[in-house]
């Protein structure tokens, strides 16, 4: 997790010109990710073997419960950019 002048500051230091940043907000990740994903768990975990889904799941709902409980303090941010 780093801010957006940091990760621009990344970027420009691997050869790329910002071609243009926007950050993705809070209901494009809860209602068209995290929200989908977690209605999927259980159908998941009923086709594939439980032992190799599970952990993987575990990891995804710690993923959005950590989103859901600190969304005010970060977000997620999308960049475009042109190798120079």
């Amino acid at each position: 997790i780093a801010t957006c002048s940091k990760k621009i500051e990344i970027l420009e230091h691997e050869g790329f010109k910002l071609k243009g940043y926007f950050y993705l907000p809070q209901n494009c990740w809860l209602d068209n990710y995290y929200n989908p994903m977690q209605e999927r768990f259980k159908s998941i975990q009923e086709k594939y073997d439980k032992a190799e889904v599970d952990p993987i799941i575990d990891a995804e709902i710690e993923e959005i419960r950590l989103y859901k409980k600190y969304k005010e303090f970060y977000s997620y941010g999308f960049y475009i950019a042109q190798k120079i």
